[in-house]
């Protein structure tokens, strides 16, 4: 184990201020005596449980062994690798002391995966089959956590107040994260993708803080029940059956949210919940467009929803009021400024600014058949794949040949046609051949023809004034990963001389542009 020499105190003392039970008076005073900060190492493949000290020449293999090693307040840091039953893990792993448990933040976890689950016996919530029960006020960060047990879910809360940032759940057979009992979780700047069930479950009396997360392709992004009270700020939720679901008692505040692409409705209310979107005193900045069914679906019998101060794109069933001047009842307090949660006091890169906006999140690489531990043959791995009536196509009558690709490849609702660069391909683009032209061993040539050109355009985005200066030149850019990194990309061309064009236009305002050769 080693110590670090630079702990966390200003960072402590600001999220004081802003969640006192995170953060209780015995901890500040521990803090502030303490000078070191003990960092325990763990590596799946070259560690070894028996022998190893967590240290970084001698690691452990198991987080389940450097979670019980380690004392209250260490840094667990998690080398690259699968954590899994194969390589020694014993599910569900369980965190009941405070620890700070490090993946790689920088890219949510891409090549930190934890994969596996267990049963664990809940005290409000019965049997439940779980890959990680965050059980104490802990940080979980920079992790991929998929459980695909029968019910499986990913990280399992409840009566405590952790903190989990920049993390990836995907794949679950029922939930991404359950948050239960009486805590305030803060759920910041997450990605969750494809979990079979909910992206997040929202139980008991709890009053988590979810900010700045993405919930794409599942059953519902978010479900809220019992006596819940959550704040939902800054989130985006699309391509889900139903957006939100609110039932029971519960009565959640959103707040700057984007909710599209529903296949049902984007929130739904039911039973005695009352959800507040917005009044003339704290309007909701929330957008609803482009869900399938209605935008808000109110069926609550006497329970007006307060919505002002939102952009409503279709209709709404119910009682709902978009010029409510007050909610029937008063809202909590929102945490709006709330600090990227983990300072930088391991070996690892800085974590990044808090004023991220959700849509930079990464999106993980959706081919549920290939292993997961591989990235695509293109070396793209994470890629979003949005495909609504909307999309650019040249020829809407092949979509079923189509439809492979389109699980691959970024498809962007239509531009107008002036701002697409002038030498750009729409993508995808028509005539896509049958099959998988990105399957392992396809050649060159069958990529190129499933595309249409020869040349991907991107600019790495390291500050968020760089997307503006991308969109200033090409006015269609649209958000995108490349090897676990926010990339913009540009566009697909078929000529060198007009990618050197670009290149040159983009440079010469200070970005760092890629080009990769398909």
């Amino acid at each position: 184990m080693n110590r670090l020499t630079h702990p966390s105190l200003s960072l402590i003392i600001a999220l004081s201020s802003l969640f006192p039970s995170l953060v209780a008076p015995a901890m500040m005073n521990s803090v502030h005596a303490q000078t070191t900060k003990t960092v325990v190492y763990v590596n799946p493949n070259l560690g070894n449980d028996q022998n190893g000290k967590g240290s970084r020449d001698r690691p452990y293999q198991t987080l389940t062994r450097a979670i019980a090693a380690a004392p209250a307040q260490a840094v667990i840091q998690l080398a690259d690798g699968t954590y899994s039953e194969e390589t020694g893990e014993s599910f569900p792993i369980i965190v009941r002391k405070s620890l700070e448990i490090r993946g790689n933040p920088n890219n949510q976890g891409y090549n930190v995966k934890i994969k596996g689950g267990g049963d664990l016996n809940s005290p409000t919530g019965a049997g439940q089959n779980v890959a990680m029960a965050l059980l104490a006020n802990s940080t979980l960060t920079g992790v991929s956590v998929t459980n695909q047990r029968d019910r499986g879910i990913g990280v399992w809360i409840e009566g405590a107040s952790p903190t989990v940032f920049k993390n990836t759940f995907q794949q679950n057979d029922n939930t991404g994260v359950a948050v239960n009992g009486r805590g305030r979780a803060v759920i910041l700047n997450n990605y969750f993708y494809s979990n079979s069930g909910n992206g997040m479950v929202i139980y008991g009396q709890s009053q988590p803080t979810v900010k700045n997360n993405t919930f794409e392709r599942t059953g519902f992004g978010i479900s809220i029940t019992q006596e819940a009270s959550p704040q939902l700020i800054g989130n985006e939720l699309k391509h889900n059956r139903i957006g939100i679901m609110v039932e029971g008692n519960a009565e959640p505040i959103l707040r700057e949210n984007l909710v599209t692409l529903s296949t049902e409705d984007g929130l739904v209310a039911i039973a005695q919940s009352r959800p507040n979107l917005g009044t003339s005193e704290e309007p909701g900045r929330n957008i609803f467009r482009s869900n399938r069914g209605n935008a808000i679906k109110n069926l609550t019998k006497t329970y007006t929803i307060p919505a002002s101060g939102n952009q409503i794109t279709g209709e709404t069933a119910g009682k709902v009021d978009v010029s409510a001047s007050v909610a029937q009842r008063a809202p909590l307090p929102l945490n709006r400024n709330l600090s990227s949660p983990v300072e930088n006091s391991s070996p690892q890169p800085s974590l990044g600014s808090s004023r991220e906006q959700v849509w930079t999140a990464p999106r993980p690489f959706p081919n549920n058949n290939a292993p997961s531990n591989q990235p695509s043959p293109l070396n793209l791995p994470e890629l979003d794949p949005v495909p609504n009536a909307n999309t650019t196509r040249r020829n809407p009558s092949s979509r079923n040949n189509r439809a492979r690709l389109d699980d691959l490849l970024v498809v962007e609702p239509k531009a107008s046609p002036t701002s697409r660069h002038p030498n750009a391909l729409p993508v995808p683009s028509g005539n896509i051949p049958s099959g998988n032209p990105f399957r392992p061993g396809a050649s060159p040539q069958e990529r190129v023809r499933a595309v249409g050109g020869q040349y991907r355009v991107v600019v790495e985005i390291r500050q968020a004034s760089d997307k503006t200066r991308v969109k200033q030149i090409v006015p269609d850019a649209f958000t995108s990963r490349y090897q676990g990194r926010a990339v913009m990309q540009v566009g697909i061309f078929r000529d060198r001389a007009n990618v050197d064009e670009i290149q040159q236009q983009l440079q010469q305002a200070g970005l760092n542009v890629r080009v990769i050769s398909l």
